[in-house]
Order: C-alpha cells, then structure tokens, then sequence
C-alpha cells in the first residue's frame, strides 16, 4: 500500500508542477483543503499572484490562507537584505530583491480582489455555483527580539515593517 500511494502522490506532485496555476488540478481530485500557507515564497517567485490565486483554489469554503513575506519599506533593506546578508551573513548575499517585497495591502489586493467560482459540491444538477471572497481575517508583524543572534521572534499586531503574516478566508458571497 505504501507503494502505490507513494507512486499516486509522485504523479500528483508533477501533474501540479507541470501547470501549478490550473484550478482543475484539484477540482478533478476534490483536494480541497481546510488550510493552505504560503510562507516566505511570494517575494521569490516571478508571478506571486498567480501563485496566491493557485493557493485559494485549493481552499474549501470558510478555508484559510496564510501568507507571510517581507514588507518593502526602508527598515525591511534594512534588516532582510544588509544586516542578514551583508553584516551576519544569516542569508546568502542576493537572496532578496527589496523591489519584490510585498505590503500587507498589496497580498491583501492580490488574495482579496476577485470573486471566485466554488466547486464545493453545491452546485449538481442545479447548475448553481456557489461564489467566493477571500476576507483578510488577520494580520501581524514577525518581529525578531534583540539580541539578534538568539534568533527569537513573536508577533506584534502593530509592526509589519519587516517580516509579517496575513491570513484570509474564503467566504460565501450572500
């Protein structure tokens, strides 16, 4: 058994990596999920909300999305790109472009700013699709504690400046 579920999830693995944007790769196996993160990845890749609109697909209604990323302001230079690359060397030199860092309104424009059609097994015979919105639904910074070297984070509602997680929710439009 552990074979051919190995074999099953290989297949799906490329089947996603092969079209990672395609809606019917979880509409046609019903893999809908009751949560889908998206950590750290968004300021990496070259289409984020492609990527964001890939994850909320694979959401079930009242499902959440995390996504945390770093903001574009001048403490995130600051401390993402000169102090961990440069000064500590934490990170290799050119891991981050601060001009593919994303603000808080930014993800939530990009999550947030579009309906979408729901295949959560509602609409059958009736032909009637139910509709959706994400909700951003939470909001805080990840704040790194001095002294720097401990590594040691917690959140703060009340500094995004630098590294920082949303969550949103899919909800039904009423």
């Amino acid at each position: 058994h552990h074979w051919h579920y190995s074999q099953r999830r290989r297949r799906r693995r490329r089947r996603l990596s092969e079209n990672p944007s395609s809606e019917t790769n979880n509409r046609d196996n019903h893999e809908l999920f009751d949560v889908v993160t998206a950590l750290e990845i968004i300021e990496h890749v070259p289409d984020p909300t492609s990527l964001l609109r890939s994850a909320v697909s694979l959401l079930r209604p009242d499902g959440i999305l995390f996504v945390s990323t770093i903001n574009r302001t001048w403490k995130s230079y600051g401390m993402a790109i000169v102090a961990a690359e440069y000064i500590s060397g934490k990170v290799p030199v050119g891991t981050h472009d601060w001009n593919r860092f994303w603000s808080p309104d930014e993800v939530e424009r990009m999550v947030c700013d579009v309906e979408h059609g729901g295949d959560s097994g509602s609409g059958g015979a009736t032909g009637h699709e139910e509709k959706y919105v994400m909700k951003q639904v939470g909001l805080s910074g990840m704040v790194i504690q001095p002294p720097f070297v401990n590594l040691k984070w917690s959140l703060d509602p009340l500094d995004t400046d630098v590294n920082w997680i949303g969550a949103y929710q899919k909800q039904r439009v009423r």
